[in-house]
């Protein structure tokens, strides 16, 4: 349901159905990207960075995660796995 509200830009109704589903499963790694796509949308760049964070922690094969748009480019390497 996210996914579609996302795809519709209804950001601020994508973003409730997203954080309410990643309350009943923490550890979905594409919900967590979603999470980071959608606050990237919405222009919320720490959000944006650590939703796919999470979702690289929860899944280090996803080498496709980009900030991208207005904000300098951000490629999230595996290497960051190790980032705290």
């Amino acid at each position: 349901m996210a996914s579609l509200y996302y795809q519709a830009k209804e950001y601020s109704t994508a973003l409730a159905y997203c954080q309410n589903y990643v309350t009943v499963k923490p550890n979905d790694a594409r919900a967590h990207k979603l999470l980071g796509q959608i606050s990237e949308a919405m222009q919320n760049v720490p959000k944006a960075i650590e939703g796919y964070r999470k979702a690289l922690e929860l899944n280090d094969m996803q080498k496709d995660l980009i900030l991208k748009g207005r904000y300098p480019v951000i490629i999230v390497e595996f290497s960051l796995l190790n980032f705290q």
